[in-house]
């Protein structure tokens, strides 16, 4: 019993027949577009498209490759993506700032000094009678009184208990600010000279001015007071308005950066 002969096919392994002929120049390659066989990457049935090929009046060129939208943007030409827009300027908080620390100057600076300026201004005429009349004694010593009656005396510690002084008005307390003070005030003496005696713990100078009344001691204490609460209030206000500036340009700043798609 005989085989089938078999097919005169290729086989994998075998080699081409020693008779069949070889390519010749003309013959089609795989990248010739005239080839039978598809290119490697293409579809069976199609040609591969040629940008630099001339497209007649009909035809329209494919368009060039553009960017590739980010993650979230339309695609598949739904929509048209724009890349995001950068933040609006944002609020500054440098007029807050600088409001806040003139407030705080104002009230830990400028108060005081207009404070002292108002007692100098009550006084008046009368501050160059009290520099006149300034003089720095030991305890026990004598001072003059002029026409204004007005005896002052301060001392050169704290712990001085009380003092007392005694001429034409007799012996005369002075008023001093509590049990120990560092100074002492007599009011409407009769001018003449008066022997000072201060109570007190070791040795201490007393320096006694005289030389205004008692109206300008009014005037001075209430227009240091006046003047001293003014720059006070001002420095409050100015205080309260530079931290309200300062939040509400924080607050700005955090809106427009929420609805900033760029972030920081």
């Amino acid at each position: 019993m005989t085989s089938p002969t078999p097919p005169d096919e290729p086989r994998y392994g075998q080699r081409a027949d020693s008779g069949s002929p070889m390519p010749g120049p003309d013959a089609p390659r795989p990248s010739d577009p005239q080839s039978p066989w598809p290119q490697y990457g293409q579809v069976a049935g199609q040609s591969a498209p040629s940008y630099s090929q001339y497209t007649g009046a009909g035809e329209q060129a494919a368009p060039a490759p553009g960017p590739t939208p980010p993650y979230g943007a339309p695609a598949g030409g739904q929509g048209q993506w724009s890349a995001p827009a950068a933040p609006s300027a944002l609020p500054s908080r440098v007029p807050g700032v600088i409001t806040l620390v003139l407030g705080i100057i104002t009230m830990l600076v400028i108060a005081p000094i207009a404070a002292f300026m108002g007692v100098l201004g009550g006084i008046g005429g009368g501050v160059g009678g009290l520099l006149e009349s300034t003089t720095v004694v030991p305890n026990h010593s004598t001072v003059t009184v002029d026409e204004s009656g007005t005896l002052l005396v301060s001392t050169s510690t704290v712990n001085v208990y009380s003092c007392e002084a005694t001429g034409p008005s007799g012996t005369v307390a002075l008023e001093g600010g509590g049990s120990v003070s560092q100074g002492f005030i007599g009011i409407n003496l009769t001018p003449g000279r008066y022997v000072l005696d201060c109570q007190g713990e070791g040795d201490f100078m007393l320096t006694a001015m005289t030389g205004t009344g008692v109206d300008d001691l009014t005037s001075a204490g209430v227009s240091a007071m006046l003047w001293g609460t003014i720059a006070g209030i001002v420095g409050l206000v100015l205080t309260i308005v530079g931290i309200i500036l300062i939040v509400r340009a924080n607050s700005r700043r955090r809106q427009i950066l929420q609805q900033s798609p760029l972030r920081y």
